[in-house]
């Protein structure tokens, strides 16, 4: 619940609402991949990319098999490398 809530608070550019939803959702079930691609979509609307990177690893720990936290890691280290 507390994950898709984020996600919709993120569409509507509610950012801090969205990272204490996000949050709810991690401490609810710290095993939860989804809150850190959460935190991961935050990072990269900031165009953090370090952080956006340092996110997407716990979804990867958590579950290697999640194609959107590779996606989201692997586009951040080129926008690293291109020099954003």
């Amino acid at each position: 619940y507390f994950f898709q809530l984020g996600i919709a608070q993120r569409s509507l550019r509610r950012d801090d609402d969205a990272r204490a939803s996000f949050e709810r959702a991690r401490t609810l079930d710290p095993s939860l991949a989804d809150a850190w691609i959460g935190f991961a979509l935050l990072a990269i609307d900031a165009r953090d990319y370090p952080r956006v990177v340092a996110c997407a690893e716990s979804p990867l720990a958590l579950a290697p098999h999640r194609r959107d936290a590779q996606e989201i890691r692997s586009r951040a280290l080129q926008a690293i490398k291109d020099g954003w």
